[in-house]
């Protein structure tokens, strides 16, 4: 799904960082960017606050002042990246995962790892693949074609990390659906 668009106030709001009423706008936008949109990337997550306020970019003062707005309950990091979670998934129980629509661009660096490790369960099933079919097929569900070093490199980390809590598991050179 799409993130809202209305509009929640001029260019010059964004730099009242001591507004409270500023600060509650933006943190009720952030939770209903998130419920929609989330996991998002908490880069992602600020552009899109920043253009409801009329920016294509923000300086980082002013996408600071997006982020100090984000909830600490909904903030989830680890070494693959920083995500907003929407209250209501439990990311160790969730299973889903959103495909990318023709024509929209969804970098990998901005998927959650746990959405990726769920396309890549999803992708090799319990027959399994090796790992560049189920990287190829893993990507072609956020819409890409092509392996580049830095998309290869993101999936490999989502790999070890599923093989690691076991959602993914290595058999000799195949790679199946775990737990």
């Amino acid at each position: 799904m799409q993130s809202p668009t209305t509009t929640l106030g001029s260019r010059e709001d964004l730099d009242r960082v001591n507004s409270q009423s500023v600060r509650r706008t933006i943190t009720a936008a952030v939770r209903e960017t998130v419920s929609i949109e989330g996991p998002i990337e908490l880069d992602r997550l600020a552009r899109s606050i920043g253009q409801r306020f009329g920016y294509d970019r923000l300086r980082a003062t002013r996408k600071d002042f997006i982020l100090d707005c984000v909830p600490r309950a909904l903030i989830h990091g680890t070494q693959l990246g920083s995500f907003a979670w929407p209250e209501q998934l439990d990311r160790d129980t969730w299973r889903g995962f959103r495909s990318t629509s023709v024509g929209v661009t969804r970098p990998l660096s901005e998927i959650a790892p746990e959405e990726i490790i769920n396309a890549m369960a999803a992708s090799c099933g319990p027959r399994g693949l090796d790992e560049e079919a189920l990287m190829r097929e893993t990507i072609g569900k956020f819409g890409q074609r092509r392996l580049t070093q830095g998309t290869t490199e993101r999936l490999a980390a989502c790999i070890a990390l599923a093989v690691k809590t076991g959602r993914l598991l290595r058999i000799g050179q195949t790679i199946r659906a775990g737990a």
